[in-house]
């Protein structure tokens, strides 16, 4: 991760990633990365822990973080419903506020 990235946990097994200044394709580069060394962690001390990954990235920010994060949050859930250990990435655009 860069020096300006954000790590800090949420609650339980969830974490929160920003990546300020990072578009989409950025994103997905650094996330599937990121899916991959978790992954091969977990290879050489095989907890049973999957890696459901929901990202979003926003041309225009929303108005709260609570915003922002519920946004991920539903993702995130929507990856672990259909099959877990994925990565999927969505953008907002100006629509998100409206």
């Amino acid at each position: 991760m860069r020096s300006h990235d954000a790590i800090g946990r949420l609650g339980g097994d969830e974490f929160a990633i920003l990546l300020p200044q990072t578009n989409l394709d950025q994103a997905k580069i650094t996330l599937t990365r990121l899916q991959h060394r978790l992954q091969t962690l977990n290879k050489t001390d095989p907890w049973p822990v999957g890696f459901s990954i929901g990202a979003i990235t926003f041309v225009t920010l929303p108005d709260s973080v609570d915003a922002l994060l519920a946004q991920a949050d539903q993702l995130m859930y929507s990856v672990k419903r259909s099959g877990k250990n994925r990565l999927e990435c969505e953008q907002y655009g100006p629509h998100f506020l409206s």
